[in-house]
């Protein structure tokens, strides 16, 4: 089957109200779970990881980034992402900001989350600075954060973010 054709058949399945297909953007279909309410749809999460892959470089940020860590219930009416690249169009619901650090390309997507907690903090955080530490604590102590990487990284952060993280880092060793 061509890709023409592959395109028409999922384009067509979208439109049928029966069908769980879903149509997130072009070329990129998400298979729903059918409920009462409707078609389930996928996360905004899922939808920029579908679209970006596994290339690295990007990660949550805002409110977004705060709840991934744990730092907050809040669930953010436009999810929000930091990229080195250049931001991905027609995902509804996400707002990029490009960030020009180059080693953030190497960060895993709860390292950058945490990154851009320390950058932006406090604004985006219910809790305090002790939860902060320890919600990343216990990250590093999982391997989901790699200390060493996030620390190569925040060289090339914003003077403050800088201070902010090597005292994060300084309370977590």
């Amino acid at each position: 089957m061509s890709r023409g054709a592959a395109d028409t058949a999922l384009s067509r399945l979208a439109d049928d109200p029966t069908s769980p297909v879903i149509r997130v953007r072009r070329g990129l279909y998400w298979r729903g779970i059918p409920s009462r309410f409707g078609k389930g749809a996928p996360s905004a999460t899922d939808i920029v990881l579908a679209v970006v892959g596994d290339r690295g470089g990007i990660g949550p940020s805002g409110w977004s980034a705060s709840r991934d860590l744990g730092l907050t219930t809040q669930r953010p009416a436009i999810e929000e992402f930091a990229t080195i690249a250049t931001p991905p169009t027609g995902i509804r619901g996400v707002r990029f900001h490009r960030r020009s650090n180059p080693k953030r390309a190497a960060l895993r997507y709860l390292e950058i989350a945490a990154l851009e907690a320390v950058r932006d903090w406090p604004a985006y955080s219910d809790g305090d600075w002790d939860e902060l530490v320890r919600a990343v604590k216990s990250l590093v102590r999982t391997g989901k954060i790699r200390v060493s990487a996030v620390r190569d990284a925040a060289r090339f952060e914003p003077p403050t973010a800088r201070e902010r993280l090597a005292s994060l880092l300084s309370a977590i060793t």
